[in-house]
């Protein structure tokens, strides 16, 4: 029987009805010491009397078996023993002793101790977090816990929010969201991958509020997704703040459109009393200064009045504006389409207004030129316009015509041509940029020059 006992691993005593030890094994004496004849509270230095609670003096009551926790400064220090008390009876049934058994769940104990350290250090940290924390049964969708946050938001207790279905708490309605793109966790469901969606959620007045909100699976021993993380963060500040942003940006996007689309008229008032005054003036020469200058102001007006029909009021359709300025050249000089034919090479390019105006002004100044001076009366002749993007940030103007020429011994930096001057001046001090010359069959200027955002 002893070999049976010491078998067992745990510390055996039998106690007869007045609490003294009638046997201890060899494993209850290695605890407490050999108390065999003695009471056995005496086993424990802090106690000279029957604790409360003490599981001998209830079998010894009621004849049942009880089982509880103690603890015991042993030599070595505290020790947690899980104590089972048997009755003992004799053959009339009466009882006269108690099988004692303490089995060691010293480490035991201090697991479930880390454990509960642990819990507490993680739910800790989890509360003391400004975002609406939850965990949440992917199957049913139902939370199975929730952070301080969460429950204060729903002003729920947490025995009222676990169990409870997450759109029923978060969305206030009785259906889930349809499309994984409205359900981050059904999202994290068919990916397996953290997910992010805003989404609007109502708090516990009904307030809507704003939310961003980040999923994470948790995955089982099985390696599928049991569970997952769900955290909300409140962004309804911030959508707030967006919104006044994008409010004061229309505000002043429709400003700024009335003041381009105001610019253009004023400018067309200039040109329309110029040609008023043209109608005064018979010396030809002065009569082509104010047709010149006329077609000056239309090359800016005309930015304006593109940029205020634009959806971009910094950059405007280059391509478009070029086109839209030529052909009014061409009606200003009254050309004959038969006998100068246009070719123009224009990339799809959103020109900055900075270098659009130069640009453009170059354009009107060369193209002018060309329909004056570059043909006769009964020669044709041809007119290119090409505008490319050759690099990164670096454009290229090219504009020329098969017309006479001009003569050469001409320097174009230093003629006394208001035109030229004009050019030359736009590229190099306005686009920063190089102007060249060529003379091949007729006229040609190139600028090259680097668009800086």
């Amino acid at each position: 029987m002893e070999s049976i006992i010491a078998a067992l691993g745990d510390a055996v005593s039998i106690q007869d009805t007045n609490f003294k030890v009638l046997y201890q094994n060899q494993i209850h004496k290695d605890f407490v010491g050999d108390h065999k004849g003695e009471y056995c509270y005496m086993a424990y230095e802090h106690r000279d009397q029957i604790c409360e609670g003490c599981p001998v003096a209830m079998s010894l009551s009621d004849g049942k078996i009880h089982t509880t926790e103690r603890s015991a400064p042993l030599a070595n220090g505290i020790s947690y023993f899980e104590i089972t008390a048997s009755p003992f009876h004799d053959s009339t049934g009466k009882i006269i002793a108690v099988i004692e058994i303490g089995r060691d769940i010293t480490e035991r104990k201090r697991s479930e101790d880390l454990i509960k350290k642990s819990k507490e250090f993680s739910e800790a940290v989890i509360n003391s977090m400004k975002d609406a924390i939850s965990v949440i049964d992917v199957n049913d969708h139902r939370i199975i816990d929730a952070n301080s946050v969460f429950l204060d938001n729903y002003g729920m207790k947490k025995e009222e929010v676990v169990g409870k279905k997450c759109y029923e708490v978060t969305h206030k309605r009785n259906e889930q969201c349809i499309t994984p793109d409205d359900c981050p966790i059904s999202n994290t469901l068919n990916t397996g991958k953290h997910s992010t969606i805003e989404h609007v959620h109502y708090n516990e007045s009904g307030e809507k509020r704003y939310v961003e909100v980040s999923v994470s699976p948790i995955v089982g021993e099985n390696g599928k997704i049991t569970s997952v993380i769900h955290v909300a963060h409140d962004i309804t500040e911030r959508k707030s703040a967006e919104e006044q942003i994008k409010s004061s940006l229309r505000e002043k996007e429709t400003l700024l459109r009335e003041i381009h689309h105001r610019v253009k008229n004023n400018m067309q008032i200039i040109s329309s009393l110029l040609d008023h005054q043209c109608q005064f003036i018979k010396n030809k020469n002065v009569i082509d200064i104010f047709r010149e200058s006329q077609n000056r102001i239309v090359s800016m007006s005309l930015i304006h009045e593109k940029l205020y029909q634009s959806k971009d009021l910094a950059k405007i359709d280059f391509n478009e504006y070029i086109n839209d300025l030529v052909s009014n050249l061409f009606e200003s000089y009254e050309v004959n389409p038969g006998k100068i034919n246009l070719n123009m090479n224009i990339e799809n390019i959103q020109l900055n207004i900075e270098f659009a105006i130069p640009c453009g002004l170059i354009t009107n100044e060369l193209v002018t030129n060309s329909l004056k001076y570059a043909f006769s009366s009964n020669i044709r002749g041809e007119i290119k316009i090409a505008f490319s993007k050759t690099e990164e940030n670096m454009f290229e103007l090219v504009i020329c015509d098969n017309g006479i020429g001009l003569p050469k011994d001409l320097d174009f930096r230093k003629t006394e041509s208001l035109g030229l001057h004009l050019v030359t001046i736009l590229a190099e001090n306005q686009l920063h940029g190089e102007i060249d010359l060529y003379r091949n069959e007729g006229t040609g200027f190139k600028i090259k020059f680097r668009e800086v955002t």
